[in-house]
């Protein structure tokens, strides 16, 4: 019996994986925006932005606020170290606040650098034309 159920299964399997690309190529004749479903939002009353656009502005502002905090660290150890009066632990500490916002704020900035050119990418890659500058 539990051959049977197997040997069933991967048939079943085998059919829909056979069968999936006619299901797909059928879909072919739609227009760019109902393929990308932009025109869902009409409907719904939500916004009709494109998605890959929405999603870089969110990348794009979630790294613009870990940037700001890690500046606000920087000033805020800065401030430590200037009123450390000579005491060694508290320089050291406000050294190593320092040098932590510094290395987060560097991968910051290769993390928004790289988000940068993988969403422009993608976006060049499956849009015919220009990209629409913000």
């Amino acid at each position: 019996m539990k051959h049977f159920i197997l040997a069933f299964s991967l048939c079943v399997f085998t059919f829909l994986i056979v069968s999936a690309p006619l299901n797909v190529q059928a879909q072919t004749n739609l227009t760019p925006e109902q393929r990308l479903g932009l025109e869902y939002g009409e409907y719904s009353g939500l916004g009709t932005a494109d998605v890959r656009t929405t999603v870089a502005k969110i990348i794009n502002a979630a790294l613009g606020l870990l940037g700001t905090v890690c500046v606000v660290l920087i000033v805020y150890a800065g401030i430590k170290y200037m009123t450390s009066g000579g005491d060694e632990s508290k320089m050291k500490d406000a050294t190593k606040v320092i040098m932590g916002a510094i290395l987060g704020l560097l991968i910051i900035m290769s993390a928004y650098a790289i988000s940068t050119y993988i969403t422009k990418n993608i976006y060049e890659a499956t849009v015919v034309g220009d990209i629409p500058r913000q």
